[in-house]
């Protein structure tokens, strides 16, 4: 197969970094496609992962991640939060378990090395 990568286009955020447009959504609705993420990341230039704890799908994600051979600081990983996660203490405790499950340091790009 020949591998195509398209440069996605970004949008800036209010601190200044820059975020790839569009996002690969992942879902608890109709399963984990580990194939459709690896052709994905690989064949299709996606650089943005957006997830959730709820989704049950962080640690296949971590795989494909890894698998892909997309170097860390080229791609953008994002989470969401449950209400009962607000909060200093909270959010920083529920993004910290959401790496371990990723299997990385830090969410957002290495530009925006937060957490």
């Amino acid at each position: 197969m020949n591998s195509i990568v398209t440069t996605c286009p970004k949008v800036s955020l209010s601190n200044g970094l820059q975020i790839p447009i569009l996002g690969l959504g992942t879902s608890h609705d109709g399963g984990y496609s580990h194939d459709a993420v690896l052709y994905a990341l690989r064949e299709c230039g996606m650089r943005h992962i957006d997830t959730a704890k709820r989704y049950g799908c962080e640690e296949q994600l971590s795989k494909a991640v890894q698998e892909s051979g997309v170097p860390r600081q080229d791609l953008w990983l994002t989470t969401k939060l449950w209400p009962g996660e607000y909060g200093y203490t909270s959010a920083k405790k529920a993004c910290r378990d959401s790496c371990s499950r990723l299997g990385v340091e830090y969410l957002g790009n290495a530009q925006d090395n937060m957490v």
